[in-house]
């Protein structure tokens, strides 16, 4: 059974659109994809859907590749970017992989294109599940710190010599400093 993908192609011959959409199911995928051509309609594409993928031809009279590959980084959407092309010189690919695209592929060589995205979608995996950790993370260490600065009693977190590492509000309060400023303080010195 095929695997779906959801593609946005911007590309101005639908010829060659479709193309792609050949070596993808070739490749094992079920697109569900939309061709553009220009930036009004890029735009509204990735407004009105989720993409996993963006493919991009390079050269196009009125909307280039570099473009699109802008106006996709402009939204700040974590969606692999592969630009499609004839021809392109080599400080130009240069360039597009510097500007945030994550690879190119010639179209003489599309035997490249299936494993280039999947390598991709691994890859946008793996990035969005660590994002998941870090905001899980973040959402957790502020919960800890909420609760450990609403404890009313006094309470420290004390290294092996007895400096604090992490002081609560009720303790900084006692003490008429702030918690940042006791930090490295060993405790002995204040608590008597």
């Amino acid at each position: 059974m095929n695997k779906t993908l959801r593609v946005l192609i911007v590309e101005d011959s639908e010829n060659d659109a479709l193309l792609l959409v050949r070596k993808l199911r070739q490749g094992g995928y079920e697109p569900v994809f939309e061709r553009v051509s220009s930036p009004d309609a890029m735009n509204a594409a990735l407004d009105r859907q989720e993409w996993d993928i963006v493919i991009a031809d390079y050269v196009m009279p009125r909307f280039s590749g570099f473009e699109a590959l802008i106006l996709h980084n402009e939204k700040g959407i974590d969606i692999p970017f592969i630009i499609v092309t004839g021809k392109i010189s080599e400080e130009n690919a240069v360039e597009i992989m510097k500007a945030g695209a994550h690879d190119y592929i010639m179209k003489s060589n599309l035997s490249r294109l299936v494993p280039a995205i999947e390598r991709e979608l691994r890859d946008a995996q793996v990035r969005r599940a660590h994002k998941r950790l870090v905001n899980d993370l973040t959402a957790a260490t502020k919960q800890w710190k909420n609760t450990f600065d609403s404890i009313t009693d006094f309470v420290s977190v004390n290294d092996k010599d007895f400096r604090f590492v992490k002081v609560n509000k009720a303790l900084s309060d006692l003490l008429g400093m702030k918690p940042d400023d006791l930090v490295g303080k060993h405790c002995y010195e204040l608590l008597h």
